[in-house]
């Protein structure tokens, strides 16, 4: 399930049904964007973390933040990091992906995205979908510019930064 669905108006049943669901199915429960769950609904998460400490089942927890155990929840939870890779093999994930779709950049813009956007291999896949989805749409309404630009790269939403200046 994908934790940046839910909101603060989200009942907070629906995780108790998803672990009664995941125990009926004898499935593993996968829990995607656990920051976006903390930051848009601090309740619902306090929710979830409070369910971790009785639930029977494994759980699968996917952040970018660390976890933080909760000393009033105790829960057997194992944190497993995952590192981004370094600026060197981003530009070269960069540098593949932009020849896998016959776009050409400046070594100095393939440079800024490894060095300012710490992305896996498959989140830079998804960074040029969405920039040729955003070009797709300047074309669709009309816009002079229908062509892939460095912008439309700069702008994908899969970004994180610590703040918001970061990406410009």
């Amino acid at each position: 399930a994908d934790l940046a669905d839910l909101s603060v108006n989200t009942d907070p049943d629906i995780l108790r049904v998803l672990w009664r669901e995941a125990q009926f199915q004898d499935a593993v429960l996968y829990l995607d964007n656990l920051d976006a769950l903390r930051h848009a609904a601090p309740s619902l998460y306090a929710v979830l973390r409070a369910g971790l400490a009785t639930t029977r089942g494994l759980v699968i927890l996917v952040g970018s933040q660390p976890w933080v155990p909760d000393p009033r929840h105790l829960t057997a939870v194992t944190v497993v990091p995952f590192a981004a890779p370094d600026a060197a093999t981003r530009r070269a994930c960069w540098q593949a992906s932009l020849a896998a779709t016959g776009v050409s950049l400046t070594e100095t813009a393939v440079n800024a995205l490894a060095s300012r956007f710490r992305l896996t291999p498959g989140q830079i896949d998804e960074a040029l979908v969405g920039a040729f989805n955003r070009a797709a749409w300047r074309a669709a309404t009309g816009a002079p510019t229908s062509d892939l630009v460095v912008d439309d790269l700069f702008a994908c939403p899969l970004y994180t930064s610590p703040s918001p200046r970061d990406r410009t």
